[in-house]
């Protein structure tokens, strides 16, 4: 609880100081550092999804498998 607290207030500063960054940027900017966020992922390549699952020092983790059709025409 507190870890996530000091990540939101990391994220608020980060967001007040630095005009390119908006609320999800800085969030994103704290996850690709290792601080953890309120950020999910989302992607369509499911080696990418299990290569973000697979690193990290956190024994625990959530993957979820979606089946969808694609939009792309």
């Amino acid at each position: 609880m507190q870890l996530a607290k000091i990540s939101d207030w990391i994220a608020c500063r980060l967001h007040e100081e630095r005009e390119d960054l908006d609320w999800p940027s800085a969030f994103a900017l704290l996850q690709h550092y290792g601080m953890p966020s309120r950020i999910v992922d989302f992607t369509a390549d499911l080696g990418l999804a299990l290569a973000f699952a697979a690193t990290g020092q956190f024994a625990k983790g959530r993957l979820a498998v979606v089946p969808c059709a694609s939009c792309q025409t």
